[in-house]
């Protein structure tokens, strides 16, 4: 693979590595901010799928009218690392709203924790949303980079998506349990941005060598009037729920497994950043090796459906394992959660890959 094809993927390494950074270090400061851990980590999760959800869509309408990809792509990275900087004003006026809804309402209640809530949610969603363009740009970048090829295979798609996953591996990792300890949580999202930044200037050296001639957009127009036709809109509405109810599931043990490794971990820092690794090596670990053959899948919704079948069976098995614990051995304890959770996060992927790489 020559260099100018690598570096997409050294781009979006450093793209995950940032994104996660952040997602460990502002569940840690809006948990001081609002006064509520539980609150701030479900806040961030939910802001983050929030946003990722919502820029992909946006982001991915602007590239189908003709926005330039790897341009898209720069100004997306160039505004997150901004957006993380100016983080600690964001994080005054939360702390600051924090402390006047705790005055205006009863301590404990339903309205509070809402407020609080959705004070954690705004703080982190106008960064996310910015992260959610960046996987459509990103391939629609190196689709063009491929000429005739405007449509990525699920091969493609699938390595990029491992790339990145394994990048949140590692910025999850070090941030949770290095870089907050030894530097400081502000200091950690300087280093996050500037992160950030290096993967826009690396994205600009691309422009040139992703420029399609005019034979090549020739060639890419044949090949997309060539295409099968789009599935029907009532298909395209069963995959959407089907991803929806598997998202659900997914987050919502991704929360309940990390309120439990609290009370072995001791810190919700390290508990959530557990949670994390093991969730996001699972995605990249399943993406890389079922990549290369998605493509080839003759019946994807049989394979989802067996691979939902899988996500129950290793979700309940997990449940066991959890009602046996007892806090004796806490590294024991710990150990066994994380091994007891990631056969379900591999499963996870196995529902983007073997469906929905059959429907791009």
């Amino acid at each position: 693979m020559s260099r100018r094809r690598r570096l997409p993927f050294v781009i979006f390494f450093l793209s995950g590595a940032s994104g996660l950074a952040y997602e460990v270090v502002w569940t840690r400061l809006l948990g001081l901010a609002v006064g509520h851990t539980s609150v701030a980590l479900t806040a961030v999760v939910a802001a983050f799928m929030g946003g990722l959800a919502g820029g992909s869509a946006f982001f991915g309408r602007r590239l189908e009218r003709g926005a330039r990809p790897v341009h898209l792509y720069a100004q997306l990275e160039a505004g997150i690392a901004l957006l993380a900087l100016a983080f600690p004003v964001q994080l005054a006026v939360v702390s600051w709203l924090s402390a006047t809804s705790a005055r205006a309402f009863d301590s404990g209640s339903v309205t509070l924790g809402l407020v609080r809530f959705c004070l954690a949610a705004l703080a982190v969603v106008p960064a996310t949303f910015l992260m959610g363009g960046t996987m459509p740009a990103m391939i629609s970048s190196m689709s063009s980079d491929r000429g005739a090829a405007a449509r990525p295979t699920a091969h493609h798609a699938g390595i990029l998506y491992a790339v990145n996953t394994a990048g949140a591996v590692v910025g999850a990792a070090l941030a949770g349990f290095v870089l907050i300890e030894r530097f400081g949580t502000i200091e950690t999202t300087w280093l996050a941005a500037a992160g950030n930044l290096l993967a826009a200037a690396l994205a600009l050296t691309l422009v040139r060598a992703q420029q399609l001639t005019a034979e090549g957009r020739e060639r890419a127009s044949v090949i997309a009037s060539a295409r099968p036709p789009a599935l029907s809109v009532w298909r395209d509405h069963r995959v959407l729920a089907a991803y929806a109810a598997a998202g659900f599931s997914a987050l919502a043990l991704q929360v309940v497994w990390t309120r439990v490794l609290v009370f072995f971990a001791g810190s919700t820092t390290y508990a959530f950043t557990s949670i994390l690794i093991v969730f996001l090596s699972g995605i990249a670990i399943g993406s890389a090796i079922v990549a290369p053959v998605v493509d080839r899948l003759r019946r994807p919704a049989v394979t989802f459906a067996v691979v939902q079948m899988l996500l129950g069976l290793s979700a309940a098995w997990s449940i066991q394992v959890l009602r046996k614990l007892t806090p004796r051995n806490v590294r024991t304890a710990r150990s066994i959660i994380v091994l007891s959770n990631f056969p379900t996060a591999w499963t996870k992927v196995l529902n983007f890959r073997s469906f929905g790489g059959k429907t791009y």
